[in-house]
């Protein structure tokens, strides 16, 4: 059984073999598919860098999430962390009836250890139920599967425009909560 960490060591040693899938095991006992297409090493550089980089989340042969990245690179600070550029991050709720949350966002960081990823730049979450969220940062729990902020936040959908400052969401999307400062506005309709 791989850690997630030691699973990164193995991906960085099979990406100057070849390329191709790596599937890590880490002790939550949930299989990782990580894959990637060409890596650039610069000697000015140490540190990797990924092109397609793609992580898939699976729990009792169930994909959790999904998370797609033009580019991913290690730090030179903490192994563990894995900078993203131009992402995109689905949730799959457990339920085959409610539809899949999509998240964009320009830059991103992956914990490799705890699964957390915090995301910024033109943050946008649809909730797959008619509802889109725009905010500077969003953040994922895996712990609590939760999605959170601190930052101002705009919902808008259902004929309502809702600004705050505060969100928080469980991974199925359902239930969106604005935290303080909320101001509703019923959009007119066409």
């Amino acid at each position: 059984m791989f850690h997630v960490k030691q699973g990164l060591r193995f991906l960085l040693l099979v990406g100057f073999v070849g390329g191709g899938l790596v599937v890590v095991q880490h002790h939550w006992e949930r299989t990782a598919k990580i894959s990637y297409h060409p890596m650039h090493i610069t000697e000015d550089h140490p540190f990797v860098r990924l092109d397609n980089f793609r992580v898939v989340d699976i729990f009792q042969q169930k994909k959790q999430w999904e998370l797609l990245a033009i580019d991913a690179q290690s730090t030179e600070e903490d192994a563990n962390i894995v900078i993203l550029r131009n992402l995109e991050l689905t949730f799959f709720p457990s339920s085959s009836a409610s539809k899949p949350i999509r998240l964009l966002a320009q830059r991103g960081e992956l914990n490799s250890t705890t699964r957390e990823i915090t995301v910024k730049g033109n943050v946008y979450l649809d909730n797959g139920q008619g509802y889109l969220l725009t905010t500077d940062s969003l953040m994922w729990d895996p712990s609590e599967k939760v999605l959170y902020t601190n930052d101002l936040v705009k919902i808008q959908g259902g004929g309502l425009e809702i600004e705050g400052r505060g969100f928080r969401s469980d991974a199925s999307g359902q239930e969106l909560k604005v935290q303080e400062k909320v101001r509703v506005r019923i959009l007119p309709t066409s």
